[in-house]
C-alpha cells in the first residue's frame, strides 16, 4: 500500500477494554473472521446460504503425537501461506506446536457464479496447542484465498472502511468489514495479553515475543501492539504495517518504476517497519539495502524461500514465493489452554456440528427455517463462565451475545429479526419479534408431531422451564389441534421417565395435575401424578394428550360395566329427572360399577342417558341407615351436566328442579325411606321415640285423621309434621290447635285422639316386622 511520506506509520484502534468490545468474547471474535469468509462465499456463489456440508472438521485430540506431527507437515505443504507472518512462522518452525482441530472448506471454481479466479476457494482454520507443559497455550491460524482485487489492507485496519466485496448476508444489511475485523482482532489481542499477565511477570516477559496477533493480506504484514504514554493512562492498540511486496532492483535502478523506501521507525521502543512510500530521490546504496531487507523479511516470515545459489535476493526471480496476492492469513498466538474447539468455533452455527440437531424446513414461502439443537457441554460450560445462563441463540447462523430467552434447547433462526446497531442484541418487541414467536410455536408443534426424538427434547425443555420470560418454547407453544394427541402424550411420558428414571414405563399410569384437588383425584384413580405448571397443563389440554382429570374420570365412568344391584333412592332420582326433562326416555338413568368418588353423575349425549357411579357418598347424619341425602346433590349435578352439553344454551329453572325434588321426595322420613329405618332397642335415646313418631305420622294417619272434615284441615297436619323432631310430643301438645280431650277448638269437631300406647304400638308393629322382634309387643 503506497502512502505519502507524511502518512502515519501505524493505525491506532481502540483503548484497552473499551465499551465497544465488552460484549465480544473469543467465540464472537472468531465468528467475525469467519463472517468475512462466508461473505466471500456468498459473493462468488450469488446465494444467501452456504452449500450443504460446507465445513469439514478434523478432530486430532485423540491422535498420537506422531500422527499430529505428520498432519502438521501436510497442512504446511497443502497451504503454504497458512503459517506466514511473524507468529505463523514461529508456529511452523517450533516442533512443539501441533494441530488440535482443523476446519476446512473448499468451493470448486465450477460452483462459482462469477469465476474471477483461476483456482478453487480454499479455507483452512487450525487450532494449535503447545505440547510444552510450562508453556501451555493455544493458537489460532486462519487462511483463505480469493481476496477481491478491490480489497486492500486499508479495509482491514481503518475504522469503518468498507471492502468492495461487502454483500448483504442477511444479518443487518451490508456489513462494515473493517469495523468487525478490528474489534475481533483487538479482543483476541486483549485475551492474549490477559493470559500473559496471568502467568506471572517473569514467565510473561520471557515469552512476550512469542505471543500476539498478526495478519497478512496479500504481501502486506501487520502486527498488533500497545501504545502507552504519560498523557494516556489506558494503553491504545495500534497496528504496525509492513509492505513486503517483492520489487525488482534492476527495474527501480533503470527508472521503469518508482523507487520505494522501507524506513524503520521507532514506536514505543519497538522497531516497527512503516508502510512503503515513494522515494524517487533515494540513493543507490540505500535502495539496494531496502530491497534486500524486503526479501529477508519475506524469508523470515515464511512468505518465500531464497532460490538455490542466491546469497542476496534483490529480484523476484531470486526467490520461490510461498504466498499469493489474493490470500489472507491471520495468526493469534498465546491464548489460554482451556479453550476447546467446540467453544472457539461456536460463533458460527455448523462449523462444528452440535451434539444433536434437527431442522424444521420452511413450510410456506413466508415461514423461515428453524434449527433446534443440543449444544456441546464444553460450549455451554464456557458460556456459563461468561455469565450466559441459557444455550446459544443463532440468528442466520451467527451467535447473538444477548438473545431472546431460551431454556434447554438452542435455536438457529433463519428469518427476520430486528437487531441493535452493534449486532449484539435482538429487539424483543415489535412485529418481527411477534412473528418469530409464532414461527417458533409452529416449528415446535411440527417437531413434536413428526420427529419423535426431537419431541422428547422439546418436552424436556417445556417441563424444565421455570422462568417467566416471554419467548421460551413453553411460553409460545400453542398446539394447532388435538390430532397429534398421542405424539404429545408419548413425548411427555418419555420426558418424565428421563427426568425421574424410577418412574414406571407404563404411560397409562402417569398423569399431570396442577392443584391439590386434581392431585387427590389422580391418586384415587390409581395413577402416578406429575405436578406441572399451569402453562404446561394448558399445552397438554390443547393438544389433547392429557385431558382434564375430571374429563378422564368421566370417560372411565362411561366405559364401566353396568351395576345390577339395587340402589336406595334410585327410583326417586329417575322420577325427578323424568319430571324435569320429559323428552327423555323412562330409562334415562344408568348405574355403572365405578368405585371412585368423582365424577358422581354425568350426561352421555351419545345414549341420551344419565350415568352415575355405584359408589354413593357416606352420610355423617345417617351412619346406620341407607339414606336419601345423596339424591339432592346428584340431581343438581345431573342438571348441570345436561345444561353444559346443550349447544343452544338451554337452561332448567331452579323452581322446576325444586318442585320435582319436593314431589318425588314425598313419603320420606328424615331423608330416609320409612321401611329402611332400623328398629330401636330398649335403652335408646329420647331421639329414638321421635323417629317412631315421624313414622307414625306418615304411615298411620288413619289412627287420628279418619274424619273427612279433619282430612280437609291440612294446615293442622302440616303444622304437626313441622313439630316432629326431638321432644315432638311436648311441642305437639303445646300447639294451640291440639285439644287433649280430642276436641278441635277451631272446627268444633269431636274425634278420637290416639293414645300414647296406641302410637307406640304402631311404631313397634311397623319396624318389628323387619327386625323380627314384633313378638315383644
Amino acid at each position: 500500500m503506497s502512502q505519502s511520506q507524511n502518512s502515519p506509520r501505524a493505525w491506532y484502534w481502540k483503548t484497552r477494554n473499551c465499551m465497544q468490545l465488552q460484549h465480544i468474547d473469543v467465540a464472537l471474535a472468531v465468528a467475525e473472521y469467519l463472517r468475512n469468509v462466508i461473505a466471500q462465499v456468498f459473493t462468488e456463489t450469488q446465494k444467501p446460504r452456504l452449500p450443504y456440508n460446507f465445513w469439514t472438521g478434523e478432530d486430532l485430540r485423540k491422535c498420537t503425537l506422531e500422527e499430529r506431527k505428520s498432519r502438521k507437515q501436510q497442512l504446511m505443504k497443502q497451504w503454504p501461506g497458512l503459517l506466514s507472518g511473524p507468529h505463523g512462522a514461529h508456529i511452523g518452525e517450533t516442533s512443539t506446536w501441533l494441530p488440535q482441530y482443523v476446519v476446512r472448506a473448499t468451493l470448486p471454481r465450477s460452483s462459482c457464479a462469477q469465476a474471477k479466479h483461476d483456482t478453487d476457494l480454499k479455507i483452512c482454520i487450525v487450532l494449535w496447542q503447545s505440547s510444552i507443559f510450562l508453556d501451555s497455550q493455544v493458537a489460532l491460524s486462519f487462511f483463505n484465498n480469493h481476496l477481491d482485487s478491490s480489497t486492500h489492507l486499508f479495509h482491514f485496519v481503518v475504522d469503518g472502511a468498507t471492502a468492495g466485496a461487502s454483500v448483504d448476508i442477511g444479518w443487518t444489511g451490508p456489513e462494515l468489514q473493517g469495523l468487525g475485523f478490528m474489534h475481533a482482532s483487538q479482543v483476541l489481542f486483549q485475551e492474549v495479553d490477559r493470559y500473559r499477565k496471568a502467568l506471572g511477570e517473569e514467565h510473561a516477559h520471557k515469552q512476550a515475543k512469542k505471543r500476539g496477533v498478526s495478519f497478512r493480506v496479500g504481501h502486506h504484514v501487520a502486527e498488533l501492539h500497545w501504545k502507552t504514554s504519560n498523557n494516556v493512562e489506558v494503553p491504545v492498540c495500534y497496528v504496525a504495517i509492513q509492505d513486503l511486496t517483492p520489487q525488482s532492483l534492476s527495474a527501480l535502478q533503470s527508472g521503469s518504476v518508482n523507487n520505494i523506501e522501507v524506513d524503520a521507525g521507532e514506536i514505543d521502543g519497538t522497531r516497527t517497519p512503516s508502510v512503503a512510500s515513494p522515494a524517487p530521490t533515494q540513493g543507490p546504496k540505500k535502495l539496494v539495502r531496502s530491497i534486500a531487507a524486503t526479501y529477508r523479511w519475506r524469508v523470515a516470515y515464511k512468505m518465500a524461500e531464497t532460490a538455490s545459489g542466491i546469497e542476496r535476493a534483490t529480484e523476484p526471480s531470486h526467490e520461490v514465493s510461498l504466498v499469493q496476492s489474493d490470500e489472507v492469513a491471520i495468526t493469534v498466538l498465546g491464548l489460554p489452554p482451556n479453550l476447546t474447539p467446540e467453544y472457539v468455533f461456536s460463533g458460527i452455527y455448523g462449523v462444528i456440528p452440535p451434539q444433536r440437531s434437527w431442522c424444521i424446513p420452511s413450510r410456506t414461502p413466508q415461514s423461515p427455517r428453524i434449527h433446534f439443537y443440543i449444544p456441546h457441554a464444553d460450549t455451554q460450560r464456557a458460556r456459563c463462565q461468561l455469565g450466559a445462563d441459557q444455550p446459544p441463540f443463532y440468528y442466520c447462523d451467527r451467535l447473538v451475545p444477548f438473545p431472546p430467552p431460551l431454556n434447554r434447547l438452542g435455536v438457529n433462526y433463519i428469518g427476520n429479526l430486528c437487531m441493535t446497531p452493534d449486532r449484539s442484541t435482538i429487539v424483543t418487541r415489535g412485529a418481527l419479534y411477534d412473528e418469530y414467536k409464532a414461527h417458533l410455536s409452529a416449528a415446535a408443534d411440527f417437531g413434536i408431531r413428526t420427529i419423535p426424538d426431537l419431541a422428547v427434547e422439546l418436552a424436556l425443555d417445556i417441563l424444565t422451564d421455570n422462568s417467566h420470560s416471554d419467548g421460551t418454547i413453553s411460553r409460545v407453544l400453542n398446539p394447532a389441534d388435538a390430532e397429534a394427541s398421542e405424539a404429545y402424550r408419548t413425548a411427555f411420558v418419555q420426558a418424565w421417565i428421563q427426568l425421574d428414571p424410577s418412574t414406571t414405563s407404563e404411560s397409562s399410569l402417569l398423569y399431570p395435575f396442577c392443584g391439590d384437588a386434581d392431585q387427590q383425584l389422580v391418586q384415587e384413580l390409581g395413577m402416578a401424578g406429575r405436578r406441572v405448571s399451569e402453562r404446561v397443563r394448558e399445552i397438554l389440554l390443547e393438544s389433547g394428550a392429557f385431558p382434564d382429570i375430571k374429563t378422564h374420570a368421566e370417560s372411565l365412568l362411561l366405559q364401566a360395566h353396568p351395576f345390577s344391584d339395587s340402589v336406595v333412592g334410585l327410583d326417586r332420582l329417575a322420577r325427578m329427572l323424568a319430571a324435569i326433562l320429559p323428552e327423555l326416555a323412562d330409562d334415562c338413568l344408568s348405574v355403572r360399577r365405578y368405585d371412585f368418588a368423582e365424577p358422581r353423575i354425568v350426561w352421555d349425549p351419545a345414549s341420551q342417558t344419565f350415568v352415575m357411579g355405584s359408589l354413593l357418598p357416606a352420610c355423617e347424619e345417617h351412619v346406620e341407615v341407607d339414606c336419601l341425602c345423596w339424591v339432592g346433590p346428584y340431581l343438581d349435578e345431573a342438571v348441570s351436566c345436561w345444561e353444559a352439553a346443550q349447544s343452544g344454551g338451554k337452561r332448567v329453572s331452579k323452581a322446576t328442579v325444586c318442585r320435582a325434588y319436593v314431589r318425588c321426595m314425598d313419603g320420606t322420613v328424615d331423608l330416609c325411606e320409612p321401611e329402611d329405618i332400623p328398629l330401636l332397642e330398649h335403652g335408646s335415646s329420647p331421639h329414638s321415640f321421635t323417629k317412631i313418631f315421624q313414622v307414625l305420622t306418615m304411615r298411620t294417619r288413619m289412627h287420628w285423621a279418619t274424619s273427612p272434615a279433619l282430612r280437609m284441615h291440612r294446615p293442622w297436619r302440616k303444622e304437626l309434621c313441622r313439630h316432629t323432631g326431638h321432644r315432638c310430643l311436648r311441642r305437639a301438645r303445646m300447639h294451640p290447635l291440639w285439644n287433649p280431650r280430642g276436641h278441635s277448638s277451631r272446627t268444633g269437631i269431636q274425634y278420637q285422639r290416639p293414645s300414647r300406647l296406641m302410637r307406640c304400638w304402631a311404631g313397634w308393629k311397623i319396624y318389628g316386622r323387619r327386625c323380627g322382634v314384633a313378638s315383644r309387643v
